[in-house]
């Protein structure tokens, strides 16, 4: 029985759990009494989706924070990582990047990959977010050729300012304007600045004016070489200017969100607008929309984008709303970009699907198993130097493609010396425990495989074989030796050799160099924190 009266009229993040302790969904509230409450009134008009939630919830969950923008911060954070099936999920498979740049007297452009969780932690300025690092390296390479700005420019100690050891290499090459050669006062670098400031908000016609007019005073000087430099850095701009579009009125900055829906599949396309002009364009993938309005989906969109914004614009315009002229030609622009997203990924996934049903059939063959019987497969890598820091990998495919999220690593707890027969035994073991049959529940229980892949030779299989027979285990397994690139059974000594050019051994060892970088990963990131910490 859902107890609502001992609520607080406070700001907090509620969340929804059924009989079988499963989170159902995340939500914010100005007054969490309120809003919990509201599910449980007959008069408050649900969705279809949320009637269906409310007839499965039978406990709950909060926590009190101090802000309404606390509260969307901490909702945006957890649905991101629970990915409960009643909220509507912006899928972003990559971290965002912004560009931050700082607030010292001579300001230093760099990249990073997480905001500062509250504003009152921010210093400087940040630009983004890049759902890429190519974007940010192409960014930044441009701001390079147009502005010269230093990558190490003097920094303030003690409360003076320092000079770098020596100037830069892009000093030497004509890249870099000379603040880490002493040769830019701060006041000229923050001029720069500003209009680096100006360049990200797509405000690029006075920056060109200044260039031009530059060049042609140096032109006339007879300083010609600093006057192909400022052509040089014109031409990039002015190229900018070229490629320009107006798309809103009176110059506004808003950015715009549309969406497109395909049978279960949605996408909103999301048009980030400086000054009247579009700047950057970002397309995600939407998850949990079925009998979810537009409104619902691009609202929910919206405030999970914003949270990743360092510096929204005052004005937002999305697709449900009632729009003439430039605004609904834009809208309509991005909701065809969005449908078209949404064909390219359906072609992709269908030649996904062709390509992995192709992989199974093939090594179905060689192996004389079923292709239904080779769903999921696992391959597994140890991975150590001299004997430190011993770990192991575990990467799946399923249907003949990588599954990334089932992918699994392994600290060696019980193997003290260099002995990878004992540590894949250790692995084999431990893996056993998270199938059912031999004691796994819950969420400690993973997935069957239909085959077990090693990497390595005929002792690496006997090895971890070992542990199969034990535990009385049936699970089909075989390795694959680098050297050779040979296959091992456990039930004949020969082992099997393919033409280099076989789908089946292609797809073994995709898997298997998957592994090994995976394992690899895991290790370093291991050694790089006890080398910290010693």
């Amino acid at each position: 029985m859902i107890d609502l009266r001992d609520l607080p009229q406070a700001p907090g993040v509620y969340r929804f759990y059924d009989k079988n302790d499963r989170l159902l969904y995340i939500g914010k509230a100005t007054s969490l009494r309120s809003r919990v409450s509201s599910y449980f009134r007959s008069s408050t008009a649900l969705t279809l989706a949320k009637q269906q939630m409310v007839q499965q919830i039978v406990r709950f969950e909060y926590t009190v924070v101090t802000s309404s923008h606390e509260a969307l911060l901490l909702e945006t954070t957890l649905i991101k990582k629970h990915q409960p099936p009643y909220n509507i999920i912006m899928k972003d498979d990559k971290n965002y990047q912004y560009i931050h740049m700082t607030s010292d007297a001579f300001p230093r452009l760099e990249t990073i990959r997480k905001l500062p969780e509250t504003k009152s932690k921010r210093t400087g300025q940040y630009f983004g977010p890049y759902t890429s690092g190519l974007s940010v390296k192409r960014t930044l390479r441009l701001l390079k050729r147009i502005f010269r700005y230093c990558d190490t420019p003097p920094q303030e100690k003690n409360g003076e300012l320092v000079l770098p050891k020596r100037p830069c290499l892009e000093y030497h090459t004509g890249r870099c304007s000379g603040a880490c050669a002493g040769e830019v006062s701060a006041t000229s670098y923050q001029k720069t600045m500003r209009e680096i400031r100006h360049f990200f908000a797509g405000d690029y016609k006075p920056i060109a004016e200044r260039l031009e007019h530059e060049m042609k005073e140096a032109a006339a000087h007879e300083q010609f070489e600093r006057a192909a430099r400022l052509r040089d850095q014109w031409q990039s701009i002015f190229q900018l200017m070229k490629e320009q579009h107006v798309v809103l009125p009176r110059r506004e900055s808003a950015d715009v969100f549309s969406l497109a829906r395909l049978d279960s599949d949605a996408a909103v396309n999301v048009f980030l607008v400086r000054n009247g002009v579009l700047v950057h364009q970002q397309i995600f993938r939407v998850r949990n929309t079925l009998e979810r309005t537009e409104q619902e989906i691009l609202d929910a969109v919206h405030e999970q984008y914003m949270i990743a914004h360092p510096e929204p614009p005052k004005k937002v315009y999305l697709s449900y709303e009632s729009r003439r002229g430039a605004y609904r030609k834009l809208l309509d622009m991005g909701a065809r970009n969005a449908e078209e997203f949404l064909r390219a990924q359906l072609r992709l996934n269908t030649d996904r699907d062709a390509r992995g049903r192709m992989r199974v059939q093939a090594l179905s063959k060689v192996l004389g198993i079923h292709p239904d019987r080779l769903r999921r497969i696992e391959v597994y890598d140890i991975s150590h130097h001299q004997g430190a820091f011993t770990v192991a990998s575990m990467v799946v495919g399923i249907n003949g493609m990588p599954k990334n999220s089932e992918y699994r690593h392994f600290t060696i707890k019980t193997v003290m010396k260099v002995d990878d027969f004992a540590s894949m035994q250790e692995v084999m073991d431990r893996r056993l425990r998270h199938l059912k049959e031999y004691g796994a529940e819950g969420k400690n229980e993973w997935d069957r495989p239909d085959l077990i892949v090693i990497d390595g030779g005929k002792g690496q299989l006997s090895a971890a074989h070992e542990v199969f027979c034990i535990r009385k285990c049936d699970i089909p397994m075989i390795s694959l030796a680098k050297r050779e690139e040979e296959i091992f059974r456990v039930d004949n000594p020969e082992p099997i050799v393919l033409p280099r050019h076989s789908e089946a051994l292609h797809y073994l060892q995709e898997m298997r160099d998957e592994a090994h970088r995976f394992a690899i990963t895991f290790y370093r990131k291991k050694h790089t924190s006890a080398m910290r910490d010693a």
